[in-house]
């Protein structure tokens, strides 16, 4: 099936910015590779200065011909960083086999003229088609059996898979240290994943009305519906077809690939197969209680990518770095196949890819082959629609870009239809059948087209298609905000979506008589003090409640601790030991049951003498001893260095909260993932700098026999509560015992923390038996 939609938001030809004065242009051009045909260029803009752009110019060319010029007048771009979107009504025509090299540039802002510059002028190539080969998208989703919040992307992603059946293709990468593959870490690092579930579609850096957006989206359905659609309508230069043979006795797997090439191409182009397997049950935590209990037991994933053999950016050298229409390349993974993975349910997917910038990974094309099967992409033959007067295209409008809860989208022709022709409507450059009157309606969404046909088989004759009417699936907006840094008086704040951010306007109220209508602003108080911050968003389908809440503005408060685990501690040395250091996970490992943290805490690598992530919370009241009595102020999550300092996340000891209140009493709470959690016996006091050591007595917490003595005067957290629950007890064993032996592993279960799992931990574990946590930290 063919998709074929030119809108300015469906490829993403580059993104890149020209300064001229105060003005930011972003060239958004039709596709890379076209079927041929008339086309106009366009670009967004933005004005990030003071002073409103009331005209500019553009001149641009085509394989250095004449130079083609056209300006924008009486038009007022303020300060915004919203683009706008502003279409030259200038053509050029496409043949196929044909490559055309576009040139634009810059040269007047208001009035002044602008200097030619490799800032204000860009060139780029669009090849015609030979071919319009079958286009299958890939979405890759980021997930984790701890997250709570991945049960309901799966329903979302698989909603749509199974709208476009054959269409759209799934792989689902699991974080690292859950269900791992080869290359989890290098997915997370390559495109900057920071939390889960996340997802991208042929990896492609979609534009947005707010520049700086790039392949990662939070799950959304209607985010998902747009972003998939347009990649459905994008053309691919390439069809794929592919062989699998696998040996039941070797185990092993053999991939041959064709690509043939069905328009001129340069630059890097790289091939991945990727292994896949479905029916691989666990246990999976789950937050939507109409999708079952959580966790949900025996929770069935499917499409979990077990391997990569091109690794993250595919195999380079396959390809060269010129390839001439008609080209076919051929090449052959052999792949060993684990013992563990059930191949009655594996099946791999081959794609081609950009292999440049960031701008330059998107996913040409992907093919879905089983085990022992052969499978290809269809070709569509590209018709000569060429008659003696071709029609011209028609113009549509709708009455809704945005479809909310129980809206119809009536789309009408604006054009007359000439005599001897009618008008065909098509969906995502797919026509609809029998859809062919003046209107069309729809409730779903969808890129939506006509084109004037005379319908006859004999001579066809066919004008070029209409704009796109780009109707999307709209909720009123649902959305959380967090406060992400605070540094004296400054404050950022994020936004979270759930639900209508693809055309949302929020508008911030800091307390102080300032606003601001970005979703993630930085605002800057006169004063420290509390004022009153309000935000609420509105969109087509409504406007939300909004959210108010009180933000203590102020210094930055540091604590300087000390703790011990005793698992790792080296009584040789007085230090603890560092062997997990190569198995840390960048990002904390607390945001799942029991602990719930969500600051989001991660980093690009591990700071230099780290043994663990810890979470640092600071309380109020005075510590319990049967119920209760304190109340969580400030949580952080952070690193603790082998002698035993709490540090930032770049591995400076000391750890920064800011807001706490000058001469409050604060105790402190340090949670380990398979050590007692402990509650300090004595408070600290609020102020800039804040001091206390664990280490020097088991007196220091809160509670009786709540530390070990670890010789050297030293005292340290208790080793063996392998299920955190704040109870360490035989349901501790338990956990030791349904995995007694794993090597090179970060695992709660390890419990003196050598990235080895054996009857060591469970030593451990033994000495101790039953100890009760003090109730603070308990869950």
């Amino acid at each position: 099936m063919r998709y074929l939609c030119l809108s300015i938001f469906t490829i993403l030809c580059f993104s890149i910015q020209i300064k001229a004065a105060d003005l930011n242009l972003h060239f958004l051009v039709m596709d890379n590779f076209l079927p041929p045909g008339e086309y106009s260029p366009s670009f967004t803009a933005n004005n990030s200065e003071s002073d409103a752009v009331t005209s500019f110019t553009i001149e641009w060319s085509v394989n250095g011909g004449d130079m083609q010029t056209y300006s924008f007048t009486n038009i007022a771009i303020p300060t915004s960083n919203t683009l706008l979107q502003f279409d030259i009504p200038q053509t050029f025509d496409i043949v196929a086999g044909e490559s055309y090299d576009l040139h634009f540039q810059v040269t007047e802002i208001n009035g002044a003229t602008q200097t030619p510059s490799s800032s204000n002028q860009i060139s780029h190539r669009v090849a015609g088609l030979t071919g319009i080969p079958d286009k299958q998208i890939l979405i890759e989703k980021i997930a984790a059996t701890w997250c709570g919040f991945c049960p309901e992307g799966t329903v979302i992603m698989n909603e749509f898979l199974n709208t476009y059946p054959g269409d759209a293709l799934a792989a689902v990468i699991y974080r690292p240290n859950d269900l791992v593959m080869p290359y989890s870490n290098d997915v997370v690092s390559t495109f900057g994943i920071s939390g889960q579930p996340m997802y991208m579609v042929d990896r492609y850096p979609f534009p947005s009305t707010q520049a700086g957006n790039g392949a990662i989206q939070n799950f959304s359905r209607s985010v998902l519906e747009v972003r998939a659609n347009n990649r459905l309508g994008a053309n691919s230069p390439l069809r794929i077809q592919s062989t699998t043979n696998f040996d039941n006795v070797s185990r092993m797997l053999t991939v041959d690939v064709d690509a043939n090439f069905l328009a001129d191409i340069e630059g890097t182009l790289t091939l991945n197969a990727y292994i896949l397997e479905d029916g691989i049950v666990s246990t999976q935590t789950n937050y939507n209680s109409s999708l079952g209990s959580n966790p949900i037991n025996n929770y069935v994933h499917d499409n979990v990518v077990r391997d990569m053999l091109g690794g993250v950016l595919g195999t380079e050298g396959v390809f060269p770095n010129s390839i001439s229409d008609g080209q076919t390349i051929s090449h052959q993974y052999n792949y060993s196949v684990p013992s563990n993975f059930d191949e009655n349910n594996l099946y791999v997917i081959v794609t081609v890819q950009q292999n440049g910038t960031v701008l330059e990974r998107t996913i040409l094309n992907a093919l879905r082959v089983g085990i022992n099967e052969t499978n290809e992409h269809s070709i569509e033959t590209i018709v000569d629609n060429s008659c003696a007067t071709p029609p011209i295209a028609p113009d549509i409008s709708t009455d809704l870009n945005v479809l909310c809860q129980g809206d119809v989208a009536t789309m009408s022709l604006n054009t007359i239809v000439p005599a001897g022709f009618y008008p065909q409507w098509q969906n995502n450059g797919v026509d609809i059948p029998g859809e062919t009157s003046l209107q069309y309606s729809s409730s779903i969404a969808g890129n939506f087209s006509v084109y004037f046909t005379n319908g006859d088989s004999g001579s066809p004759c066919k004008s070029e298609d209409s704009n796109i009417l780009n109707i999307i699936t709209g909720d009123i907006p649902d959305f959380n905000i967090t406060e992400t840094n605070i540094n004296g008086t400054t404050v950022s704040f994020v936004t979270e979506f759930l639900s209508g951010e693809e055309t949302a306007v929020l508008t911030w109220s800091f307390g102080d008589g300032d606003s601001s209508f970005l979703n993630n602003p930085t605002h800057v108080y006169d004063a420290p003090g509390s004022y009153v911050l309000c935000v609420t968003a509105e969109n087509d389908c409504g406007v939300s409640p909004g959210v108010c809440e009180i933000i203590e503005v102020g210094e930055s408060r540091k604590l300087f601790a000390k703790v011990l685990l005793e698992g790792p501690y080296n009584s040789s040395t007085g230090e603890m030991e560092t062997a997990l250091s190569e198995l840390i996970p960048t990002q904390n490992p607390y945001s799942q049951a029991p602990y719930n943290y969500t600051g989001g805490d991660f980093v690009d690598e591990i700071p230099n003498d780290v043994v663990d992530w810890v979470l640092v919370e600071l309380r109020t009241g005075t510590p319990g001893t049967t119920v209760s009595q304190t109340n969580v102020s400030a949580t952080r999550a952070a690193f603790l260095l082998k002698d035993g300092s709490i540090a930032e996340l770049d591995g400076t000891p000391g750890l920064g909260f800011g807001r706490l209140a000058i001469g409050e009493n604060y105790h402190i709470v340090v949670r380990h993932r398979n050590h007692l959690d402990i509650i300090s016996r004595f408070p600290i006091v609020g102020g800039p700098v804040m001091n206390y050591d664990f280490t020097t007595n088991v007196n220091t917490v809160a509670g009786d026999l709540q530390q070990s003595e670890l010789g050297n005067n030293k005292a340290g957290m208790i080793s063996g509560d392998f299920n955190s629950d704040g109870i360490i007890q035989v349901t501790d064993f338990d956990s030791w015992k349904l995995n007694p032996a794993a090597n090179q592993v970060y695992l709660p279960i390890d419990g003196n923390l050598d990235r080895i799992v054996q009857v060591t931990d469970f030593d451990i574990w033994k000495v101790v038996g039953a100890k009760f946590g003090n109730v603070e930290i308990r869950f």
